[in-house]
């Protein structure tokens, strides 16, 4: 199972009144149907503002660690629309204000998604979070990697079904 069209806007709806980090969080895994451990693992120096692109190179594990991602296929670099652009540029800033009050020491390893206290932010609590959103929203609950079903499915709904590899190693989906 996995959401409609019309909750992923109740989700969507709800969850932009909450922690810009939750928001980031779970639209990067709406918005681009990557693994949440790729998502996790992803630094700043992954994301491309000007050509508007996240490099998977990496993926994080529930212990902590980094690993490669699960297949050579998966390391890839995919495109992000404005809007998903527009709210990393927030995120990053929000980010930079919790550097400044942290000081030295804050995201040594420059995740993208960190804890407030610079700290890796953990699978556990990537999932509890995603958990107590659902809930509030209202919605059945599915699995956070659900949320890379229902970006499938939204593809494939607006005529999506295979990937074409560009020479600049993007890989856009394409129309059929």
């Amino acid at each position: 199972m996995i959401w409609d069209e019309g909750q992923v806007k109740q989700f969507n709806n709800f969850v932009k009144n909450c922690t810009l980090r939750y928001v980031a969080l779970f639209m990067l895994l709406l918005r681009t149907g990557a693994r949440v451990g790729e998502i996790l693992a992803l630094r700043w120096s992954d994301i491309d503002f000007e050509v508007g692109t996240i490099s998977i190179t990496r993926t994080a594990t529930p212990k902590g660690t980094y690993n490669p991602p699960k297949s050579k296929y998966s390391i890839r670099r995919v495109s992000l629309d404005r809007g998903t652009l527009k709210m990393l540029s927030k995120h990053k800033i929000q980010q930079g204000k919790e550097k400044l009050l942290h000081g030295e020491g804050f995201n040594l390893e420059n995740l993208v998604f960190c804890k407030q206290s610079g700290v890796s932010f953990p699978y556990r609590e990537a999932r509890e979070a995603y958990a107590t959103l659902v809930k509030g929203s209202k919605l059945p609950f599915i699995p956070m990697h659900r949320l890379r079903h229902i970006h499938a499915t939204m593809l494939l709904k607006d005529g999506r079904h295979s990937v074409k590899p560009l020479p600049n190693g993007l890989a856009i989906p394409q129309r059929q």
